[in-house]
């Protein structure tokens, strides 16, 4: 049991099938929503595409200070949102092609973790030598 589990079932007197389950519930909860989320994007559904965005813009914006932290890259708040533009642009191109490349071989946040980070790193490197 994990350190999760151990806490839940510690501090709510739950089983440990119980909490076990509680667990991959949660887990099972988020991936079924994102892919859902996923699939209204590339359905083209109305309002889909500010589902998205609004569910992974505090995600966009963390890797891109953590970026530019670890590269020891100064950013200004504007560059900090055009970095965080670029990234759902790229998303957003060519008919949602990084969205549709996504094969779940990995969570959704996940993938556009990397995805994100290579954007990221490719514009700020870009902007550095330029």
């Amino acid at each position: 049991m994990n350190s999760v589990q151990n806490f839940i079932a510690n501090n709510y007197k739950l089983s440990n099938k119980l909490s076990n389950n509680l667990n991959f519930n949660i887990i099972m909860s988020i991936a079924e929503l994102d892919r859902e989320l996923l699939i209204r994007c590339l359905d083209e559904q109305p309002r889909a595409w500010e589902d998205f965005v609004d569910r992974f813009l505090g995600l966009v914006l963390h890797i891109v200070d953590y970026t530019a932290t670890k590269r020891d890259i100064r950013i200004s708040i504007e560059d900090r949102n055009t970095l965080c533009e670029s990234v759902f642009a790229a998303l957003g191109h060519d008919n949602y092609r990084l969205l549709r490349n996504f094969s779940e071989r990995s969570s959704l946040t996940t993938y556009l973790s990397v995805i994100a980070r290579r954007i990221i790193i490719r514009t700020l490197m870009n902007q550095t030598y330029q």
